[in-house]
């Protein structure tokens, strides 16, 4: 009986979660294994792994994949040649048909969200030619260490309607998950301070004490969390000595940014609007070496 009890405990406590552990999963749902330290050990690794990656192989290195990991984001105005750029909107505005709608409504945001599978995207000849940039691309193998395929691609407009209402999650400072993984957005018009950019702390991509105990904080209480992204409180704010940018821009202007940094959407103003195509591009094996 002492035996069967034994087993039972390792295989509810230990078996999946030990799994899990080396996994793309945000955080391991255990509380035995996230009080010992999982977390933590989670974060070192995949770091370690990604930096392996960067020495098995010569990747892109530019001035942007250097400001990209060290900063942890980058803008690029006037990514594309005005004819180009013309030919974008055009396709954002008129080819929605073909993608999939699926809106989503957050608080007091609004998307409206079309998804667009290769398949999709790449019978855009105007898209198809800023997804397969070349400087986009190397800058993101760059940042990534590995080879990098462009999945589904979403043409966003988001609407801040009613400001009265709960606040969207987005617009809370957090870490999307503990590795790195990077989104892009291309911007079809400018985004001022009213229109709620994207908000970013320089550097916290980085690995660093105060970060590696706060994502301990977290993993423990992991129940508390919505979606199992590490938002930042107020007191958390005070400790890490996050100061944020809000990274306005003019329109045809393309950021990337390592979303393992704190990040949220801006405060926006009523009525405002944000167009945006965008998609990210996140490993399923964080601990790989390849």
């Amino acid at each position: 009986m002492g035996t069967n009890l034994l087993r039972r405990f390792f295989r509810d406590h230990w078996s999946l979660p030990l799994k899990d552990v080396f996994s793309n999963k945000k955080v391991v749902e255990n509380n035995l294994l996230n009080y010992a330290g999982a977390q933590v050990l989670r974060v070192l690794l995949s770091s370690a792994c990604h930096a392996f990656r960067g020495m098995l192989q010569s990747w892109p290195k530019t001035s942007l994949t250097t400001m990209l990991r060290k900063n942890g984001f980058i803008l690029i105005p006037n990514f594309l040649s005005q004819k180009v750029f013309d030919q974008v909107k055009d396709e954002f505005f008129n080819t929605t048909d073909i993608g999939s709608y699926a809106p989503i409504k957050d608080g007091d945001t609004r998307v409206e969200r079309y998804t667009f599978s290769p398949d999709k995207w790449k019978t855009l000849p105007a898209v198809n030619k800023l997804l397969s940039d070349n400087l986009l691309v190397r800058t993101l193998e760059g940042a990534e260490l590995k080879n990098i395929e462009i999945g589904d691609v979403w043409f966003d407009t988001i609407y801040y309607d009613d400001l009265q209402k709960v606040a969207s999650s987005q617009s809370q400072l957090h870490s999307d998950t503990f590795f790195n993984t990077h989104k892009v957005w291309f911007f079809i018009e400018p985004v001022k301070l009213e229109d709620g950019p994207l908000c970013f702390v320089p550097g916290s991509n980085q690995l660093s004490l105060k970060r590696l105990m706060f994502d301990y904080k977290k993993s423990i209480h992991f129940e508390e969390l919505t979606d199992y992204s590490f938002r930042v409180e107020p007191k958390d704010r005070t400790f890490l000595g996050c100061i944020e940018k809000a990274l306005t821009c003019p329109e045809n202007t393309l950021v990337i940014a390592n979303t393992r940094g704190f990040h949220r959407r801006g405060n926006a103003k009523e009525g405002h609007t944000r167009k945006q195509i965008h998609f990210c591009i996140r490993t399923k094996n964080p601990f790989s070496f390849y």
